[in-house]
């Protein structure tokens, strides 16, 4: 049974691409192929398409091996990179290498190809395997740091996909009503446009701390101080949030300015007392004082 394979061919020379094909048929595999010469063209190609392999040619009239390799070292996909050329030099290969392709080949010695290309497909799984497994760790690490917290996990259209026990308590609904709703219609404070800053910047991993009021069951509000992380979880891209409730915090905040507020107005009406001279011009004074200072 022939085994699928998607290549992305970066070659000027429409014979060797055919060449190339014939070699990796010979060898087993069932090709799928579009042939690219300009880094706009491949740019679009791994933006549109999943590929599982590069092939690209070294020295081309509009565009170079070094050159394409840059586009797919910025399109940050793990798939092999491969050299395939007649014209390249052992210094120029080792210069490839270094700079991150998976290795390289002469034209006139194809035979290698589907044993390279098995090779490095291999590899790629071991790779993505590990990754996996390394997201499953900080995951479960995760869970660890945070027992006592809200856990969250909200997918790109903002729809919850898991919470603990700790959210449903915190909010006054079952795991199971959550888990069918969108994060918009508890946190009343973030839009959609806000959803999608907080997205841009974990996916940056930059590291902020969100506090924001959510919305409970039974109408009451709570105050969260949100940690949010972005994850690439088996190809699904998600937030995992952390959140403590601080609603005891924020409301002696609140009281504690509220507190100020009145002392300010209290030592500012005093000044006013031992200022004035008329009553009407005290009773001004203390209206603007309480309408400034008192809020």
């Amino acid at each position: 049974m022939r085994k699928p394979l998607k290549v992305l061919l970066v070659e000027d020379s429409e014979d060797d691409s055919m060449l190339l094909l014939r070699e990796l048929r010979r060898s087993g595999f069932d090709v799928q192929s579009i042939r690219v010469e300009t880094q706009q063209e491949m740019k679009s190609a791994l933006e549109q398409t999943s590929w599982d392999v590069v092939l690209s040619d070294y020295s081309m009239p509009n565009f170079s091996g070094l050159a394409a390799l840059d586009v797919y070292k910025k399109s940050c996909l793990d798939i092999p990179f491969i050299i395939v050329s007649g014209a390249v030099g052992e210094a120029s290969a080792v210069e490839m290498m270094r700079a991150g392709a998976h290795d390289y080949l002469m034209k006139d010695n194809l035979t290698r190809l589907g044993a390279v290309i098995d090779r490095e497909l291999r590899e790629t799984e071991v790779r993505h395997q590990r990754k996996l497994a390394e997201q499953a760790l900080r995951l479960n690490q995760f869970a660890v740091d945070h027992a006592s917290q809200a856990i969250t996990w909200i997918d790109v259209d903002l729809k919850i996909v898991y919470v603990n026990d700790e959210t449903a308590l915190l909010l006054g609904v079952s795991c199971e009503e959550l888990l069918s709703s969108k994060i918009l219609g508890y946190i009343p404070d973030l839009s959609y446009e806000s959803w999608a800053k907080v997205w841009q910047e974990a996916k940056q991993s930059i590291t902020k701390n969100y506090e924001t009021s959510v919305r409970c069951k039974d109408g009451s509000l709570r105050y969260l101080d949100i940690n949010v992380n972005f994850v690439n979880f088996e190809g699904r891209e998600l937030l995992i949030t952390f959140s403590r409730d601080v609603t005891q915090q924020k409301l002696a905040q609140n009281q504690l300015k509220t507190l100020n507020r009145a002392l300010r107005v209290i030592s500012e009406c005093n000044q006013a007392l031992i200022r004035a001279n008329e009553e009407n011009d005290l009773f001004q004074d203390i209206c603007r004082i309480i309408v400034d200072y008192g809020g």
